[in-house]
């Protein structure tokens, strides 16, 4: 019986040393908790159009500012490109997530805004839709706008003209233009 009661407090002990150590893994800036170097989310953008990192030229970036906040007039629906350098430590499909609530993106009730997010240190592009948007800008379309439109152009440095196009297409899917879901990217040229 003094055997069993000894063997209760060392385990016991032992199990508190091994929460102890789990509890240290997981605070932050311990190794491997991966945002430490995060980028803060930056307060909601004040126009349809930022550019924090000097991506466009700035005729290209006032022209797309002015045809996003056109669109919203007419349609009501809240399209915003947010052009940035990096999201630190973070993957961008979270920072996206997290920017987007935090910006309240679209109408209330409906959640039907979108953000083209391009992080141009990162090399990363993300386009983020409210679920009022989803059946009609699913992720796989998304994907498609970013690799039909935005990859190639940018891949031949038209900065400009990659914003341009997918702002284009975006457009025309939302609202519902016929052969805009098709798409097909640009011309390709003759062999």
């Amino acid at each position: 019986m003094g055997r069993r009661r000894l063997i209760g407090p060392a385990l016991a002990g032992l199990l508190l040393l091994a929460l102890a150590a789990g509890v240290r893994a997981q605070a932050p800036g311990a190794l491997g908790s991966g945002n430490t170097a995060e980028t803060p989310i930056p307060a909601a953008p004040q126009r349809w159009l930022t550019d924090q990192a000097g991506f466009l030229s700035p005729g290209a970036a006032a022209e797309i500012d002015a045809r996003l906040e056109e669109f919203e007039r007419s349609s009501g629906r809240q399209f915003l490109v947010y052009i940035g350098a990096s999201t630190g430590a973070a993957p961008i499909e979270d920072w996206a997530v997290r920017a987007f609530a935090k910006w309240k993106v679209g109408r209330r009730g409906l959640d039907d805004g979108l953000v083209l997010f391009i992080m141009a240190a990162d090399r990363r592009l993300r386009i983020e839709v409210g679920y009022g948007l989803e059946a009609t800008l699913p992720d796989a379309l998304a994907g498609r706008v970013i690799d039909e439109e935005l990859a190639p152009r940018l891949e031949r440095g038209d900065h400009d003209g990659a914003v341009r196009a997918a702002v284009e297409r975006l457009i025309a899917v939302i609202s519902g233009e016929a052969g805009a879901v098709a798409g097909g990217g640009e011309e390709q040229p003759a062999p």
